[in-house]
Order: structure tokens, then C-alpha cells, then sequence
């Protein structure tokens, strides 16, 4: 009958102790990964916040001065006259060239525009490399429609997506018009390869990527999805991280930590272990050290411990 000496049985004591430290050693690593990746996904967040709060701090504003002018300026109240009539010319013009002042004031606009209700006359004052030709001709025929845009809706032209935004009072409809391009811009050199940028429009149910790839409800559980939402616009900005890039995301210095702690602590057990000697079940009896050992027939055979081999007792 096989007996275990008193040495292998303090060995495989130590074993079993050694196990269940490994395995802390294995959970601390994955909760310092883990923590490592909240602190990615928090700083994207934070990118996301400030961008979104630039956007807003310049909406608002905007929003301040055409509920000024439609509601307490009587200024533009000739442009309910018609078009022939000389006070509903004066009044256009004053009007283009305030919005034209109010471009350099505001240069996250591309542009406003002017909408006459009674007689669907319709203008845009642009910003010369935000808004081209081509698509001012393709906002205004959108505008000249009965669609509302006092819920915002957000259209393309060459591949370039506007954003448009309204506001109405009894004889004229004023509204500005956001290159998204530009917030796609501004926020790319925060996002990896991977990563997809993305605009809500909750009252039209309505999702625009900023890529050619796009994400569908069937998809969705695949993402960590961030989302921070603008306060003068019914819009919200989302960003898309695939889940299973999460990782690749930390720090080449984070990175190295974590798996220098979890290397170290293993080795360290391994080394320990060996150290002491385990038992060895081949005939004939040995007590092998890592040092030096021997294989047979692709197994572990024989070994030396101190220059010293051990007979079976």
C-alpha cells in the first residue's frame, strides 16, 4: 500500500492553501480590470458632457434672441403685409441682416432661416462653407414643404446631415440650422476605430450615425451604450462601444500592472511549491524539484532535490 510521508502531506497542505490564494489573486486582477474600464467608459462620458454643454451654452443663446425677435421686437410685424408692399421689403431685409450679424456671434450656426407662412416665402443666411450651394437649394425645397420643424428633424444632403430647428409666431417661422458633421469633428479624436457616434431624435423616433455602420435593435445588448442629452434641443447625443473591445481599451500602462500582479502572484505560488518538493507517483519513487527535472514517455520521471534521489520507503 502507497504511504504519504509527513513532508508530502505538509506539501499538500500547502497546496490547498496556495489554490484559494491563487484564485483571490485571479479575482483581485479582474477587479482591478474591471475598474480600469469604468474609469474609460467614465472618461468618454465626461468628452461627451463638455461637447454636449458647448453645444447648449450656444443653442440657448440662440434660442433667447428668436423668441426675442418673434415675440417682443415689432420690428418684423410689416412682414405680414404682402410681398409687393414696400414696409414687407424693408422688414425682410432688416431681418437677413440681423441674422447675417448674428452668424458672427454665433459660429457653431451654419445658418438661419426665415419662413413667411402666408405666402411660404423662404430664405437662408449661411455660413458660405458650412452650407454650399447644392444644399441650400435642397433645404429650402424640405422647407417650402408642410413639414414641422419646431420638433427638430435632422436631414442630408451629400452625405452631410443638418440639423434644423424652429420657432413660430403669428406671421413668421425663424429657425437655425447645425452642421453635425462638425460635432462628428470635434468628438472623433476621442473615439476608437470601433467606436460608433450617434443622434437621437426622440420625437421622430429617428436614429443618425455618424458612420457607415449602424446598430439594430436585435444588436443593442453587443454595446455599452453612453448617452447625454442636449437641453434646448429635443435631441440626444449616444456613443456605441462594442463590449468585447472594452478591454483593449485600458492603458498599455494599466494593462502591464494587471498582468505583472497576476503573473507575479502565480509564479510566486508555482515557485514555492516546486520548491518544496511534490510527490511523485512513478516507480520508482522520487521527490522532484523544477530545477531539474527529467521526463519519460512525456511524463515527469525523475528528478533531483538537492543532488539527493529518494528511495520509496
Amino acid at each position: 500500500m502507497k504511504r504519504y510521508t509527513l513532508k508530502f502531506q505538509i506539501i499538500l497542505l500547502f497546496f490547498l492553501i496556495s489554490l484559494p490564494a491563487l484564485a483571490l489573486s485571479l479575482a483581485a486582477s479582474r477587479v482591478n480590470m474591471k475598474e480600469a474600464q469604468e474609469q474609460v467608459v467614465n472618461a468618454k462620458q465626461n468628452s461627451m458632457k463638455m461637447l454636449v454643454k458647448q453645444y447648449d451654452t450656444s443653442l440657448e443663446a440662440i434660442e433667447n434672441y428668436i423668441q426675442l425677435t418673434l415675440y417682443a421686437d415689432n420690428t418684423y410685424a410689416a412682414l405680414r403685409f404682402g410681398e409687393k408692399d414696400s414696409r414687407y421689403q424693408q422688414a425682410r431685409v432688416w431681418l437677413r441682416d440681423d441674422l447675417d450679424n448674428l452668424l458672427k456671434y454665433f459660429p457653431l450656426a451654419a445658418g438661419f432661416y426665415v419662413r413667411i407662412p402666408h405666402n411660404n416665402d423662404i430664405y437662408i443666411v449661411k455660413q458660405l462653407d458650412k452650407i454650399p450651394l447644392e444644399a441650400q437649394e435642397f433645404l429650402e425645397e424640405n422647407l417650402s414643404g408642410e413639414e414641422d420643424y419646431s420638433n427638430p428633424d435632422i436631414l442630408e444632403c451629400d452625405g452631410v446631415q443638418y440639423l434644423l430647428k424652429s420657432y413660430k409666431s403669428k406671421y413668421v417661422e425663424l429657425g437655425y440650422i447645425l452642421q453635425l458633421d462638425e460635432l462628428w469633428e470635434q468628438f472623433r479624436n476621442s473615439m476608437e476605430i470601433q467606436d460608433m457616434l450617434a443622434v437621437r431624435l426622440p420625437g421622430r423616433d429617428k436614429h443618425i450615425f455618424f458612420s457607415e455602420n449602424t446598430v439594430g435593435n436585435d444588436k443593442m445588448s453587443r454595446y455599452t451604450i453612453l448617452e447625454e442629452n442636449f437641453s434646448h434641443v429635443d435631441a440626444r447625443l449616444e456613443l456605441f462601444l462594442p463590449t468585447n473591445s472594452m478591454a483593449g481599451r485600458i492603458s498599455v500602462r494599466d494593462r502591464l500592472i494587471i498582468l505583472i500582479h497576476f503573473a507575479f502572484s502565480a509564479s510566486s505560488y508555482f515557485h514555492a511549491f516546486v520548491k518544496a518538493g511534490f510527490y511523485c507517483s512513478h516507480e520508482p519513487y522520487f521527490l522532484c524539484n523544477a530545477g531539474n527535472i527529467k521526463w519519460k514517455y512525456g511524463v515527469p520521471y525523475t528528478a533531483v532535490l538537492k543532488n539527493q534521489r529518494i528511495q520509496p520507503d
